[in-house]
């Protein structure tokens, strides 16, 4: 069984996406998936099913999502009751996000070692897990935000490493487009921008590499100006 959280939240069995699951037992899914392994209290599934002014009887409600999402699983036992909550059971190569960050620590290390090839390989094979933004169809909740905030930014840091791989490669042409995107995206993101800069002018497009360094000089006025800062 494979779960996935780097974009929609989904349960997939053999490759097949199992489901539809409705939106209150995604909401309990992803808070459980958050804490695989681990027990997760009543009171804190119940605030993610119906928010901070959940009815302070929710038990049989409880019980009727976990029962319906046992139905999903492949085993009733990977989800069971304990003291005063309840737990999943996930082994690691079963949550992508949890895969994402195995591949990304081999392809850092990899990369210190010197066999920026391989790294490279390594890098994008975990960017290719994302679908989209993480826990993308969950509304943010206590449990859920900080995890969803951890891997985004995860997953930008392994674009900045990948990027320094295939600049020391020779690469500055090839990854343009894709910085390109970024930048626009994360207009901020200040590493992004000095590789996109570094990457056009080693690719010979000088003059590109000037418009985005007075691009960039203009957003940072801007937003020190807006008071926002650097």
């Amino acid at each position: 069984m494979r779960f996935e959280v780097l974009g929609p939240v989904r349960v997939a069995q053999n490759g097949e996406v199992l489901g539809p699951i409705s939106e209150l037992r995604r909401r309990l899914l992803a808070v459980l998936l958050v804490r695989a392994g681990r027990p997760v209290p009543t009171d804190v599934l119940a605030e993610a099913l119906w928010g901070p002014a959940a009815p302070r009887r929710t038990g049989n409600s409880m019980q009727i999502h976990v029962h319906r999402l046992r139905q999903i699983l492949d085993s009733p036992d990977r989800l069971i009751l304990v003291s005063g909550g309840y737990l999943l059971k996930v082994d690691p190569d079963e949550l992508d996000a949890d895969m994402f960050s195995r591949l990304h620590a081999e392809a850092r290390r990899t990369a210190e070692a010197g066999d920026l090839e391989l790294a490279i390989a390594q890098f994008r094979e975990a960017l290719a897990l994302w679908r989209d933004a993480p826990y993308a169809d969950i509304d943010e909740t206590e449990v859920v935000a900080p995890e969803a905030k951890r891997l985004s930014e995860s997953r930008l840091v392994a674009y900045e490493e990948l990027f320094d791989a295939e600049l020391a490669r020779g690469r500055a042409r090839e990854i343009v487009p894709e910085l390109t995107e970024l930048v626009a995206e994360y207009p901020s993101r200040e590493r992004f921008i000095g590789q996109q800069m570094l990457a056009l002018y080693r690719s010979g497009r000088r003059t590109r590499a000037e418009v985005a360094y007075r691009a960039a000089r203009q957003r940072l006025r801007s937003r020190i100006a807006g008071g926002t800062g650097p």
